[in-house]
């Protein structure tokens, strides 16, 4: 199963890359649990409004800064020893985010809102969370490297240089994900609203 792993960069299953995806389901959990709570008369008009403006598409530009906001966050945190606390705080975020926007949609409009959370956020999260987890770890990686470099006088090893490797397929999905967000989205949410 490691010759697969290789092939991405992968050298070792390391299991402080585990840290990132404990951290994502705990923000999954909690999440949905308080999003399922927040339901209020005034969160609903206020989604309601949301949606509506939606299916007005935005620009390409706008589409893409969302779907690149995150992960350009974790590269940036990436480049310092201070990531290493940085890194897991913004995968908790994102995972939170995503979810309680999930529950809220759901408990707010049922159905409706089960059918709105699947196109406006499962489908484009399908490209986005996995290049956001794995440009996560790669950083995460290149901050312990930092981290050790600093405080235990550790040399500089390119043995983590996969993150170039992995942007072959981060970016072609992330503007994959943005063009859904902006041409393909408005269309299904005006025949289905």
């Amino acid at each position: 199963m490691l010759k697969r792993f290789k092939r991405f960069g992968v050298t070792e299953l390391d299991p402080a890359n585990g840290l990132i995806f404990i951290v994502f389901c705990i923000g999954l959990v909690a999440g949905t649990v308080i999003g399922s709570v927040l339901t209020s008369p005034v969160l609903d008009t206020e989604l309601a409004a949301y949606i509506e403006n939606s299916v007005i598409s935005d620009s390409f530009i706008s589409s893409a800064y969302n779907a690149f906001f995150f992960i350009l966050l974790a590269v940036l945190f990436g480049t310092s020893f201070l990531g290493i606390f940085l890194i897991p705080s913004a995968v908790l975020i994102k995972a939170y985010s995503m979810s309680c926007s999930v529950a809220v949609m759901y408990s707010s409009f049922g159905l409706e809102g089960t059918v709105c959370a699947l196109f406006f956020i499962a489908i484009p999260s399908l490209l986005i969370i996995p290049c956001f987890l794995l440009c996560a770890i790669d950083a995460l990686n290149s901050s312990r490297q930092l981290y050790s470099i600093r405080f235990h006088s550790a040399v500089y090893s390119r043995e983590n240089q996969s993150f170039f490797r992995h942007m072959i397929f981060v970016i072609p999905a992330l503007v994959l994900a943005a063009a859904y967000d902006n041409f393909l989205l408005p269309l299904v949410l005006s025949h289905i609203y």
